[in-house]
């Protein structure tokens, strides 16, 4: 099976201002590391917030409302 690792991100979620960050990898391929994600339609960011996940449905939303 061949992996598609474009499709591979890290996320570390802390609550620290400086989190502790490493590297990891597939195949010698290190992976992209990232500050949100979105995953079962929901986005998450490193702090846990949902704001950017209020930010993100609001927005949809308005596109489909044409505002």
């Amino acid at each position: 099976m061949h992996l598609n690792l474009r499709k591979y991100f890290t996320i570390t979620f802390s609550l620290k201002k400086i989190p502790i960050q490493f590297n990891y990898s597939l195949d010698n391929i290190n992976l992209l590391i990232v500050t949100t994600i979105l995953n079962l339609e929901v986005k998450f960011n490193t702090k846990l917030s949902f704001r950017g996940h209020i930010n993100y449905i609001r927005n949809k939303a308005s596109a489909k409302l044409d505002f």
